[in-house]
């Protein structure tokens, strides 16, 4: 089922169950409410998918809501089928809310998450601010500048050796038994 509230796109799919037409116009109120939420945004579209588990007597509704760069997910569960619409609304719309007033807490987390996933290092050693205060013996600025890699430096490195057995070896080789045996890999 498709159709459009102010400027919101609307796709509802359901599996093993039907929406009541009473239940529907309650629907109808709550996407409006929404609708009017992410109006400034260029083509929102919300996703719904309705899934009645017969063996639990449970319905599980998800939400996905497309704003200009960004997807906002949420889900409920519930016995009563209006409940768990309503409640995941609910659920998205403060999604909404919280996504309007702070953007750039939004954008620094997928900046974040994009620095977990791919390893970014500048074409030649000598660029950037950290060549810059390796150069100048600058100690202090080039540990701040490393700040923000530290613990996905670390995760990096540490999945590099676990996956090569050369370079855990090596590794083992090079510590002082003596002393480091017991921290080495």
């Amino acid at each position: 089922m498709q159709f459009t509230i102010d400027r919101l796109s609307v796709e509802i799919t359901m599996k093993n169950c039907d929406i009541p037409e009473d239940e529907r116009a309650r629907l109808q109120t709550t996407l409006s409410a929404l609708g009017e939420d992410v109006k400034d945004f260029a083509e929102p579209t919300l996703a719904v998918h309705v899934v009645y588990h017969p063996r639990i007597e449970r319905f599980h509704v998800e939400f996905k809501l497309r704003l200009s760069g960004r997807a906002l997910f949420t889900g409920e569960e519930d016995s009563y089928l209006d409940t768990a619409l309503q409640r995941g609304l609910a659920k998205l719309k403060r999604k909404v809310e919280a996504y309007k007033e702070n953007p750039d807490e939004e954008a620094r987390a997928e900046r974040q998450a994009y620095l977990d996933s791919d390893v970014i290092a500048p074409e030649s050693p000598d660029a950037g601010p950290l060549a810059k205060a390796a150069a100048a013996g600058d100690y202090r600025t080039f540990r701040t500048g490393l700040a923000g890699y530290e613990e996905w430096l670390r995760k990096r490195v540490g999945g590099l050796v676990q996956r090569t057995p050369r370079l855990r070896h090596g590794l083992a080789k090079s510590c002082c038994w003596a002393t480091w045996s017991r921290r080495c890999i």
